[in-house]
């Protein structure tokens, strides 16, 4: 409330704090130090329910896009199927804002497309696509490796080895869901000793947009035991410190395309 001089001198309280703001034209402004708590209380509560509700907000949308992913993967939502959003919003008993998002952030990684008056459908990668991420792969993780190899230390070098041998083990107890998550480990141990986190962060991103899309065939022994064979030769690679053959092996022989596009043509539903 503004107040004249005179009206604020007579009102003032000596036993409340209070503020005195100046206002143009000679008036007064008092606010007490009570009322000032009680405004500034009340915009922390605003501020944490605003907080709240963005939390739980984002939380629907990563519930809905790591449900998405999984059904993708899985298989349950097939390459050019239509995802009807009305039903996943009952399903989960949300509004489509969260679902719509989620969607976004999929067809950014390239899993799901947006059709003009068709809606939205599950991508089909084409053998093109595949085969550009795969020679790019090779390309960028030879360049890693070379970085990798005159940084890794004893300790890395064994845990290289340490991890051969359980895929080895996977291998022969033919547990290849074992053996894959070993292999990805494999791989990640040396890129991360690249000491390059952005080169580490696109292989991951490209990595996933082939390691997540749907299967038609979930396991192919002769590849994964080629692989491995690969992995041997690798591991003999760094121990030499040879980055230069490190880098040239991955790109022409691990990641070499000729080599491993017919067991991704078997492997993966693919449009030409």
């Amino acid at each position: 409330m503004a107040l004249s001089l005179g009206e604020m001198k007579a009102s003032i309280n000596l036993e409340v704090p209070y503020f005195i703001i100046l206002l143009p034209g000679g008036l007064f402004f008092r606010l007490d130090c009570y009322t000032v708590l009680i405004y500034y209380f009340q915009i922390l509560q605003n501020i944490a329910m605003y907080t709240r509700l963005l939390k739980e907000h984002a939380s629907l949308k990563d519930k809905v896009y790591l449900y998405l992913k999984d059904e993708i993967a899985r298989g349950n939502l097939k390459p050019g199927e239509r995802i009807k959003e009305k039903e996943i919003a009952q399903q989960f008993g949300i509004s489509r804002t969260p679902i719509r998002e989620a969607l976004l952030q999929l067809e950014a990684e390239g899993f799901v497309k947006f059709l003009p008056r068709r809606g939205i459908i599950v991508r089909k990668l084409t053998v093109k696509e595949i085969s550009d991420i795969w020679q790019t792969i090779g390309v960028l993780e030879g360049g890693a490796a070379a970085l990798a190899t005159l940084r890794m230390n004893k300790g890395d070098l064994s845990a290289l080895e340490r991890l051969t041998q359980k895929m080895q083990q996977a291998l022969d107890g033919e547990n290849y869901e074992e053996y894959n998550r070993l292999n990805l480990r494999f791989h990640e141990t040396f890129l991360k000793k690249s000491g390059n986190d952005q080169l580490y962060q696109i292989i991951i991103r490209l990595k996933k947009r082939i390691y997540e899309h749907p299967v038609k065939m979930v396991t192919i022994p002769e590849w994964e035991r080629k692989a491995f064979r690969e992995h041997l030769d690798l591991l003999k690679i760094f121990k030499q410190r040879d980055a230069q053959r490190a880098e040239t092996f991955l790109r022409e022989v691990h990641w070499n395309l000729e080599e491993n596009l017919p067991f991704m043509l078997k492997a993966y539903s693919l449009e030409e």
